[in-house]
């Protein structure tokens, strides 16, 4: 009912606005931070959940470092062959630099269509191809995140209770399987003897899992859902999610602190990169471990592919990490 009134009121002030019998909206001198935040008050009319905030602090960051501000001329091929390496050397990985990159791409194909000035240049880039290794927690881990006492945390109460919330929907991630997105969305109509069905926000598929047969821990599943009557235990974003996230791991300790060596190729150069565990751990962290929980005890991948809704066997492949353990 909010979204609806949210976007009956947008759209009754566009049409009563004046400047709709002109261009509607005009960009010609706005500057980058302002072009990402009309760009995202126009996706949300679409879509309430749009969130376009990692870019948006990366290039609020680059501005306070260089006491400038980014205009979107200065968007050309250059920009983007320094701003990747900046990026880089500031500890972000290049597949969150990807994601920057195509955030402000968008962003800027969009504002050129209401006066934005650009480059002809700006839609040059190329991240480095790179590949590294994944992680996904075994059955054990799970457990142990799961019965992890965080009341019992130095920490005050309303503390404890976020990281309680948070610590419910990483194990709801990992037995049904799904995005955070989709998780964040769940609701008692989604679940109908002990079968949970989703069309998921990002591809419009339709995810479906029997959590008896599917799930990693059933009992444990069926327990979470029913304490939080069938709808999602965090429901903030997925930035400060993984945030709260890696404090939990960190704060569980144990197995959780131990030294990971992954590979990481880059550019044809493969190299070794060392890291806590807790540090590799995400959102995506559940949804990969269970697809290879499942992987390893079902006969076959169509049914896997089925709870996870993923229709391609190119894109389910990659959530498959299997190593020596």
């Amino acid at each position: 009912m909010q979204d609806n009134q949210f976007f009956f009121d947008n759209f009754s002030s566009y049409l009563t606005s004046p400047m709709v019998k002109d261009s509607g909206l005009d960009l010609s001198n706005a500057t980058i931070m302002e072009i990402l935040s009309e760009y995202a008050n126009f996706r949300r009319t679409l879509n309430p959940m749009f969130d376009n905030c990692a870019i948006v602090r990366k290039i609020r960051q680059l501005q306070e470092e260089f006491h400038c501000t980014v205009m979107p001329p200065q968007i050309t091929d250059i920009f983007y062959a320094n701003f990747i390496q900046w990026a880089h050397m500031r500890d972000n990985c290049y597949s969150s630099i990807k994601l920057y990159c195509n955030q402000l791409k968008s962003a800027l194909v969009w504002s050129s269509f209401h006066g934005g000035k650009l480059s002809p240049t700006y839609s040059t880039f190329s991240v480095p191809r790179h590949f590294r290794s994944r992680v996904a927690l075994s059955q054990d881990e799970i457990s142990h995140i799961a019965h992890f006492n965080v009341f019992g945390l130095p920490v005050r109460p309303q503390y404890q209770r976020t990281m309680e919330k948070v610590r419910d929907t990483f194990v709801l991630l990992c037995n049904l399987g799904q995005r955070h997105s989709d998780i964040r969305r769940i609701a008692p109509e989604h679940f109908s003897r002990g079968t949970f069905k989703i069309i998921q926000q990002k591809t419009g598929n339709k995810a479906v899992v029997d959590i008896d047969r599917y799930s990693i821990i059933p009992k444990l599943t069926h327990s979470l859902l029913e304490k939080y009557n069938y709808t999602c235990p965090y429901k903030g974003n997925l930035n400060n999610f993984n945030m709260y996230l890696h404090r939990l791991l960190r704060m569980i300790g144990e197995e959780f602190n131990d030294i990971v060596i992954t590979e990481v190729k880059t550019n044809g150069k493969v190299e070794h990169i060392s890291h806590r565990k807790w540090e590799l751990c995400t959102s995506h962290t559940g949804r990969r471990s269970f697809i290879t929980y499942n992987v390893m005890r079902c006969p076959t991948e169509i049914e896997v592919r089925r709870c996870s809704g993923h229709s391609s066997s190119k894109t389910f492949e990659r959530y498959i990490s299997m190593d020596e353990d």
